[in-house]
């Protein structure tokens, strides 16, 4: 599937150098996120939207979810990313790296409140139709939103995975 239509291919190959060399935290965010682990959410990592390549995206959330090192803080071009995200219908929640790594449950939480809401703004899809319908998951204008996590957001072990299912960790990582 591809929802990069009109970005370069020195973006697109940017964003894939990104995905092979994450922060440590990009990592374990994206190991708490990857395959549906959240309530059943399609979360993508270092994806191209416009101009930018944001961290981890779940496009049927049209949510984006960004972590900060404090280079971030109160950053000009952040702020005018975001705006540019928003003006095309993103949501955008941003967590300081610290946060991942240590309230990895709120972080979940806060991830899972948003993605259950309807964007408020403009419901322009990645792909003309939206994933759903084109793949014919749910019919045209049905909307699949779970009001409450089915269980703890992070049963046996991080992410719900069994250990022989994790990706590789190092020694003293978690």
């Amino acid at each position: 599937m591809k929802t990069d239509t009109g970005v370069s291919s020195n973006q697109r190959s940017r964003a894939r150098t990104m995905r092979r060399a994450p922060t440590d935290t990009e990592l374990r965010l994206w190991r708490l996120l990857r395959d549906r682990r959240l309530s059943g959410f399609k979360f993508r990592r270092q994806v191209p939207v416009g101009p930018y390549i944001v961290d981890v995206l779940c496009v049927g959330a049209k949510l984006i979810v960004e972590a900060d090192g404090f280079q971030h803080a109160e950053s000009p071009r952040d702020k005018a990313r975001d705006a540019y995200l928003e003006s095309e219908g993103w949501k955008v929640l941003r967590f300081w790296n610290n946060e991942v790594l240590r309230n990895r449950e709120g972080v979940l939480e806060t991830i899972f409140a948003h993605a259950n809401r309807p964007s408020s703004g403009a419901t322009r899809h990645l792909l003309p139709e939206g994933e759903g319908v084109l793949n014919g998951a749910f019919p045209r204008g049905e909307e699949v939103r779970q009001t409450a996590p089915p269980g703890p957001l992070l049963p046996r072990g991080e992410g719900g995975a069994p250990k022989a299912r994790r990706m590789r960790a190092t020694p003293g990582e978690f």
